[in-house]
């Protein structure tokens, strides 16, 4: 009997979850950027102090491993939500305000880009969630560069489909994990010249590999770097940066070498050592840009 109602409750749970996001954003936009910011952060500190479990893991996480007092841990805790509610904010008024994001996010190290772009095999973007990270896929597209994210689905479809339909409207096409994202379609796509955005910084149930994060060993989604080596596609980090509200700064490196080694899964390990390196120097110098309730550094069974 329970087990006959489990559909029907996740259906109505998908329903009424849907309805409350479109209610509070439709509310969040129409407001002026003047109330909607101060808005955005008192509901972020209500759902900060309402998730007993995600506080509780950032505040122990941030104290373990940037090893912060108590009172520091919780209040950079509190400021990493309160960065994901003004970013919510950001992604409704700023392409109405700043049609192409022109003056509200800049781009440096573009030609690192478009270098890789000339040799004819598409490029493979790695990145963490680092800041406003949807703006930073819209701000690509905006520029015309062919730029497709890979990404996972929500578990409540109604949401799914909202947030998909964002992301086309400004340009942005995701390839949807276990969907869109074999390695012989990934690979179709490098070849056609696209670059492809992959979030490489959280403990999901793909193959991967455990690599220092922080100095302790954290599973590292592979696939991209194993994706690199079998195309030979320039790899580079991106990443976008909050200058203060509503201004950003995307920073793109020049493409990594790709390690030698004796083995491929050793050359993939190096590959990602550089990768987990560069995301934790950014995330050491804003530590509130980064989801630290995420358990980062859990097992993760995959087969």
């Amino acid at each position: 009997m329970l087990a006959a109602l489990r559909p029907w409750r996740h259906r109505t749970h998908d329903f009424l979850l849907a309805a409350l996001v479109r209610a509070t954003l439709i509310v969040l936009r129409l407001l002026p950027l003047s109330l909607a910011l101060p808005l955005s952060r008192a509901l972020a500190f209500m759902v900060f102090c309402l998730s007993t479990r995600d506080r509780s893991r950032a505040i122990a996480q941030l104290q373990e491993m940037l090893e912060l007092t108590p009172t520091q841990a919780r209040r950079t805790a509190r400021e990493v939500f309160e960065r994901i509610g003004e970013g919510v904010i950001e992604l409704l008024h700023l392409p109405v305000r700043d049609p192409g994001l022109e003056r509200s996010v800049r781009v440096e190290g573009l030609h690192h880009l478009t270098a890789a772009l000339e040799q004819g095999k598409g490029a493979i973007w790695m990145t963490g969630h680092l800041g406003n990270w949807e703006l930073m896929a819209m701000k690509m597209a905006a520029l015309g560069v062919p730029f497709q994210v890979v990404a996972r689905r929500v578990n409540y479809p109604r949401l799914d489909r909202m947030l998909t339909a964002f992301r086309e409207r400004h340009g942005v096409h995701a390839l949807m994990r276990g969907e869109d994202t074999s390695p012989a379609s990934l690979a179709r796509t490098l070849s056609a010249g696209h670059v492809l955005g992959i979030l490489v910084d959280q403990a999901t149930r793909v193959p991967g590999l455990p690599i220092p994060f922080f100095g302790r060993a954290a599973h590292t989604p592979s696939g991209a770097a194993r994706l690199a080596l079998h195309t030979g596609a320039p790899v580079l980090i991106g990443r976008i940066e909050r200058v203060r509200p509503l201004e950003h700064v995307i920073w793109i490196g020049a493409p990594l070498e790709l390690p030698e080694a004796a083995s491929c899964e050793a050359r993939i390990a190096l590959l990602l050592e550089r990768v987990n390196h560069h995301l934790e120097g950014a995330v050491r110098a804003d530590p509130a840009s980064w989801p630290w309730f995420h358990a980062r550094w859990k097992p993760v069974r995959w087969r």
